[in-house]
């Protein structure tokens, strides 16, 4: 029999987090635990797992290290006007001016957020036994296998942000980032209207920030819950 070993994916550090990040996690990490606790008083909680599967787990998340690592690049680009000059100066002869920089950043920001909500789908699924495994219908599953704590947690999945990435239902119009939630290009109303005005660069990293929390809090509480003996089999 093999116990999850989920000290290899603990990621970031909370205390290394603005206080905007740090009043999400707090808000995140008891509904997650909740979550968690439900599948598990339902049996619905994998207590097996074959060192394959969790090799191949382990390639599956690494996708997300691997992209957040280039979108920081980029984003660290504009914390110095002299750094951000100096690259520009190097690639432009490469075609990488100012205008694709930008792009090269949305292009990052856009691919972690999308991977930090789908790869939180998939961990929890992947500690899931009998229940769909699709990562399409996560959003049914746990309606239908933790209905009281998914009803909580749901709102900070923000599926609305991910169908709209996700199928391409978005502009940047006068620098601003805007969702709408079909492809007649209406707003989301559930979005209190943000999407019509937009999104300015720094509410955009934000979203993109919340998707990342998200998925930190996600890995910690599985790694504490582990170290308490959560994925053993009952006695």
């Amino acid at each position: 029999m093999n116990e999850f070993d989920a000290t290899r994916f603990r990621v970031g550090n909370p205390e290394a987090l603005g206080g905007r990040e740090k009043d999400l996690w707090v808000k995140v990490e008891p509904l997650i635990h909740q979550l968690l606790v439900e599948l598990k008083k339902s049996g619905k909680i994998e207590t097996v797992f074959l060192p394959a599967d969790m090799n191949l787990l382990d390639a599956t998340l690494k996708k997300l290290n691997e992209f957040s690592k280039v979108h920081n690049v980029f984003i660290n680009l504009f914390d110095s006007e002299s750094d951000s000059k100096g690259f520009l100066a190097v690639n432009a002869k490469f075609g990488l001016d100012e205008p694709n920089t930008i792009s090269a950043y949305l292009i990052s920001a856009l691919a972690v957020s999308m991977l930090s909500t789908e790869l939180f789908k998939l961990l929890l699924l992947f500690l899931t036994k009998d229940v769909d495994p699709s990562v399409a219908n996560f959003p049914k599953t746990m309606r239908r296998e933790a209905p009281n704590s998914w009803e909580l947690l749901e709102p900070f999945v923000d599926t609305p942000w991910r169908n709209a990435i996700a199928h391409g239902t978005y502009a940047i119009i006068n620098r601003k980032f805007r969702l709408f939630k079909n492809a007649k290009l209406e707003a989301d109303e559930t979005e209190e209207g943000e999407e019509f005005a937009g999104l300015d660069l720094s509410d955009f990293m934000m979203r993109i920030k919340d998707k990342n929390v998200l998925f930190q809090v996600l890995v910690n509480v599985i790694v504490d819950l582990a170290a308490a003996g959560f994925f053993q089999p009952s006695v």
